[in-house]
């Protein structure tokens, strides 16, 4: 089941690792700067995402078109609970 939520652009780097860390897989420093990359240009009322797969965690990304700050995130391979603490952590200011 896909879930959505959004975080502060700032802590993308740690929801991230946090998402690897929970499925067991290494997220290189390559593939946080592929990712921080694809997010250039990207928009959620545009419906411009940029797609990127983490192990069995699909990530669908965009950056908020009135506010660039906020990252919106589609997550589809990730219980409950876990999202539920990457939004805990990607909204603290």
């Amino acid at each position: 089941m896909t879930r959505q939520l959004w975080i502060w652009k700032n802590r993308l780097t740690e929801v991230l690792t946090t998402i690897s860390d929970e499925i067991n897989m290494e997220l290189s420093s390559s593939s946080l700067d592929e990712i921080k990359y694809g997010l250039a240009g990207t928009s959620d009322e545009k419906d411009n995402w940029f797609d990127y797969t983490l192990g069995d965690v699909t990530l669908r990304l965009a950056v908020d078109n009135d506010n660039n700050d906020i990252v919106h995130f589609q997550i589809d391979g990730l219980n409950d609970k876990s999202i539920d603490g990457l939004s805990e952590i990607g909204t603290r200011m």
